[in-house]
């Protein structure tokens, strides 16, 4: 708290980051005066009606009879504040309700990237999004990257990267799927329908691709 003292002994207690203006001339009374604070309080500035700011000196005893040093200025005295008016103003971001980002373990999250580049140069970059049985067969995936470090074992022998990483992966796209799902326009069950059998049709063309790239 600031407390702002008057002649008449009254005082005035603002909060520190206030940009209150305390009146020169005390409310309760009408009689005392601003006193300076002293050497050792904030800074003090004068604030005048014309708009203009003078900061007060120290070695002033009484700061109600400054007035305006501005040239052809005609302002009178409106108050004090301890506010600098010439500070620059802080930025401003409203981000209060958002997902703290930073919170992310640094060192995982480079791991995991890792992984996922492993998995790209290894498949393709989407690959996972095209696996059939997807939410099976990754959560088996998951599982035997978890059960590996109950053994014991840090790192995947394949990718020589942490098996944690390679586990959070595999939950990732589980859950990357099912939060598209959820988050997609409702569709209706014909609908539904004819895009589960188009799925299935570039499934199975994929995977005669697969097996005659594989003959060759």
């Amino acid at each position: 708290m600031i407390t702002y003292e008057y002649s008449c002994g009254h005082e005035l207690a603002v909060e520190d980051d206030s940009k209150v203006v305390a009146p020169a001339q005390c409310t309760l009374c009408n009689e005392g005066s601003m006193v300076y604070p002293g050497p050792n309080a904030l800074e003090m500035w004068a604030v005048f009606s014309c708009g203009h700011h003078l900061r007060v000196p120290e070695n002033a005893a009484k700061v109600d009879r400054f007035g305006c040093k501005t040239p052809d200025c005609k302002g009178h005295l409106n108050g004090f504040t301890v506010h600098n008016p010439y500070a620059p103003e802080s930025g401003r971001k409203f981000d209060g309700e958002k997902p703290a980002m930073d919170l992310m373990p640094p060192l995982m999250e480079l791991e995991v990237s890792k992984v996922l580049t492993f998995g790209a140069q290894k498949y393709d970059a989407e690959n996972w999004r095209h696996v059939p049985d997807l939410h099976t067969r990754y959560r088996s995936a998951a599982k035997r990257h978890i059960n590996a470090l109950r053994r014991g074992e840090k790192y995947d022998e394949e990718s020589g990267l942490h098996h944690a990483a390679h586990a959070v992966c595999c939950l990732m796209f589980m859950g990357e799927i099912d939060l598209e799902q959820d988050q997609a326009p409702s569709e209706s069950l014909e609908e539904r329908k004819i895009n589960d059998l188009l799925k299935r049709i570039d499934e199975v063309g994929a995977d005669r691709a697969s097996r005659a790239h594989r003959g060759q």
